[in-house]
């Protein structure tokens, strides 16, 4: 499942940052386990890695912030490039080595080709401050997939690049974020640091993402959806952006607020597989009917109902066809917990009308409006098999239908928070869905 192991590790901080030359032994970061020992020497002499934050703390403590003029001196093209706008003409094509600039005068983006790369840009430039991580890294596909990086990965960037703009100790220098020159991480890092613009610099979802229009379309891979068919509904930046900033006009999203652990512990398969999509609306695999079920990443009820009284849960709508003894046993166990088990089987992947209208129903009695009290909001959980194709297209109806989500805004946003949600024609069901609300034609909008 979607490697929520990898991003419930500790992440490696890699730092690159102009430092006095130290006696100190600099041990390779796992990130650049491959570089010759040999090398280093050249690495302390003009910058240090490291491959935690405690590291970068250490050394940031004997840094010593010259002038901004000595970097404007160093590197003119910092500043000169940081005033211009990007745009897609000749004069702006941008090359791996070429510095982006995200917030003029403070923070560009750039691709490296390799480690050897990454050192001579320090050694051109050493007034600024170089930073990576492995952030952009951290999708991992299921199928033929390729998404955006989850809600918790988004945090966690805008909290570290936060710390470090933030920093005195680099109020003057110039930082520059980089990440491998490969289309899939330079696309997950441009979409960090257009969230992070929005999250926490108050950009549109346009004008962050117009900060990369220089970045090449041949750079640039589009998101897709989860299986191994061919990809007929590409998912951008933009559209990604569009329901970040939805989320936090609803004020689902509070960066601040957020809690890092809990939707760790949430998104381990082997613990939870579920995730809070909207207040009051979590959505996630079927608990196991069979404690003898060969899927190792299969959740027995038990187990789930322990999560379900932890988080308040007090109702499961379950999508997927269930008629047997043991799914009956799974409904008891459920019910004998104080949780209530609603059947809404459908043996399409896309839903009738009908389904929807009875679907809505119960997620509106599940989500009363913020005028009522909110002591009596009753939390509401929806499975299916997986909980990703027909659970995000349920969850993406009643999203749009109710809270004003576009198909393509309901999509990214599902797929940030429970990757890998709303697969094939789900998809483009949701558009016909969108065109029939602006139409006044789809039942319950």
């Amino acid at each position: 499942k979607k490697g929520a192991s990898a991003i419930s590790e500790p992440h490696a901080l890699v730092t690159m940052l102009d430092f006095a030359h130290t006696e100190e032994d600099v041990s390779a970061p796992e990130k650049h386990r491959d570089l010759p020992n040999e090398d280093y020497p050249a690495c302390v002499a003009s910058g240090a890695m490291y491959a935690d934050m405690e590291g970068m703390q250490e050394s940031l403590e004997s840094l010593e912030i010259g002038d901004f003029n000595r970097e404007q001196s160093a590197r003119p093209e910092l500043v000169q490039n940081a005033q211009k706008q990007p745009c897609r003409n000749d004069a702006c094509e941008w090359i791996p080595a070429k510095l982006c600039t995200v917030l003029p005068g403070r923070l560009s983006f750039a691709a490296h080709q390799d480690d050897e790369h990454t050192m001579s840009e320090i050694r051109i430039n050493p007034t600024a401050f170089f930073t990576s991580t492995d952030l952009q890294e951290r999708y991992s596909p299921f199928c033929s997939d390729f998404g955006p990086v989850n809600l918790c990965v988004v945090v966690q960037f805008c909290h570290h690049l936060r710390g470090l703009l933030n920093d005195p100790r680099l109020q003057h220098r110039h930082v520059v974020y980089y990440c491998d020159d490969e289309p899939e991480q330079i696309t997950n890092t441009i979409f960090l640091l257009s969230s992070f613009l929005l999250l926490e610099h108050g950009f549109s979802p346009d004008e962050a993402a117009t900060i990369f229009y220089a970045v090449p379309n041949d750079m640039i891979v589009p998101f897709r959806d989860a299986t191994n068919a061919p990809s007929t509904f590409p998912l951008s930046v933009r559209d990604c952006l569009g329901a970040l900033k939805r989320a936090v006009q609803l004020g689902w999203l509070k960066i601040d607020a957020f809690d890092v652990d809990e939707y760790l512990q949430l998104d381990d398969p082997c613990s939870a597989d579920m995730h809070r999509v909207c207040p009051n609306l979590f959505a996630c695999r079927a608990p196991a009917e069979d404690d003898a079920d060969d899927d190792e990443y299969t959740i027995p009820v038990d187990s789930q109902l322990v999560q379900f009284r932890r988080l308040g849960v007090h109702k499961l709508v379950h999508l997927n066809t269930g008629c047997s003894t043991d799914h009956h046993r799974m409904k008891e166990v459920l019910e004998r917990g104080g949780v209530r088990h609603c059947d809404l089987f459908s043996d399409d992947a896309t839903p009738s009308d009908a389904l929807v209208v009875e679907f809505l129903r119960e997620c509106r009695c599940a989500s009363p409006a913020p005028a009522n009290n909110a002591d009596n909001e009753e939390v509401m959980a929806v499975s299916c098999r997986t909980g990703l194709g027909k659970t995000g297209t349920m969850v993406a109806v009643y999203i749009m239908v109710d809270f004003g989500f576009s198909a393509r805004e309901a999509i990214a946003w599902l797929r940030i928070v429970r990757p890998g949600s709303v697969l094939g024609p789900q998809q483009h069901y949701l558009e016909r869905v969108e065109r029939r609300i602006a139409a006044g034609t789809f039942p319950c909008a």
